[in-house]
């Protein structure tokens, strides 16, 4: 898959921490448990790291924006890293448009 680590890549994806927008194509986004969150704007054919230095994360959520014109926007909500003293939720966004399947 073009964008995800190829090599010596054994990371671990929880349930939660995988989500899908409504949008076509589908954008899919999952985080892991060493710290990145990826995406993929084109239903899985090519990805993008879009952040990593993250704790684990436990849970990702999509959203779907309208900005002022009226162009609904896909936004990665939230990814929710597990629980620490020293972490908060970390709310992303990347915004492209495209239209809803709705």
């Amino acid at each position: 898959m073009r964008g995800l680590p190829q090599k010596r890549a054994y990371e671990t994806v929880l349930r939660d921490a995988m989500t899908a927008d409504s949008f076509d194509p589908v954008g899919i986004y999952f985080g892991t448990r060493s710290g990145q969150l990826f995406g993929s704007r084109d239903e899985g054919k090519t990805w993008q790291k879009i952040l990593e230095g993250l704790p684990s994360v436990v849970c990702v959520r999509s959203a779907i924006v309208e900005d002022g014109s009226g162009s609904l926007l896909p936004t990665l909500a939230k990814a929710t890293p597990a629980p620490s003293r020293q972490t908060k939720p970390l709310p992303l966004s990347k915004s492209k448009t495209r239209r809803s399947k709705r």
